[in-house]
C-alpha cells in the first residue's frame, strides 16, 4: 500500500472570487466552507468593510478586516424583504452587497451581521430588495482568520414596502 504524502498545496473554494459567486435559490439553504479562501485584490477591495453592521455597537467587526471570504449571489425575483441567515462552526460574519462583480471596489454594502455576543456562530438580518431582477452578493467571512463549515440561506418574506 502506497503512503499518502501531503504536498502542502491547498485548493481555494470555487466561490473564492466574487465573479465566481455560487448562485443561491431563495428558500433553499446551502452548505459551504471558507477554509483556504482568500480576499480579492486588497488594493481594489481595500480590505475594509464599512461600519454598518446590525449586531455590533461599533459596526462590522472590531478591526474591520476580512481574511477568508467566499461569495454567493441571488437575484431578487420581486421587490420586498428578505432574510439572510447562517449557522457555522466558527465566529461567522455575513454581508450583503449590491453592485457589479467586475467592480468590487464599487460594491455598496446593503447590510451586514458580525454575529457577536452569545451566539457567534449564527448571523441573521433582514433587508429590502429595491428592484426585481437585481443581483445581490453575499460575502461570508470568519472573524479574524476563523474558517470552517456553515449553512447559508436567503428567504423571501413576501412583504412589500408600502
Amino acid at each position: 500500500m502506497a503512503a499518502f504524502v501531503a504536498t502542502g498545496d491547498y485548493v481555494n473554494p470555487a466561490n473564492d472570487d466574487i465573479c465566481d459567486a455560487s448562485l443561491l435559490t431563495l428558500g433553499v439553504g446551502v452548505m459551504g466552507n471558507n477554509e483556504n479562501a482568500t480576499i480579492q485584490g486588497s488594493a481594489e477591495y481595500n480590505v475594509n468593510v464599512p461600519v454598518v453592521a446590525t449586531d455590533s455597537e461599533n459596526g462590522w467587526i472590531t478591526d474591520h478586516n476580512v481574511h477568508n471570504t467566499v461569495w454567493y449571489k441571488f437575484v431578487a425575483p420581486t421587490t420586498g424583504a428578505i432574510t439572510i441567515s447562517s449557522e457555522a462552526n466558527f465566529d461567522i460574519q455575513v454581508a450583503m452587497f449590491a453592485g457589479s462583480c467586475s467592480n468590487i471596489g464599487g460594491l455598496s454594502m446593503v447590510l451586514a451581521d458580525d454575529a457577536i455576543g452569545s451566539d457567534q456562530a449564527a448571523a441573521e438580518f433582514t433587508s429590502y430588495c429595491d428592484q426585481a431582477g437585481t443581483t445581490y452578493y453575499i460575502m461570508v467571512d470568519g472573524f479574524g482568520t476563523e474558517s470552517g463549515d456553515f449553512i447559508l440561506a436567503v428567504n423571501s418574506l413576501d412583504i412589500l414596502r408600502p
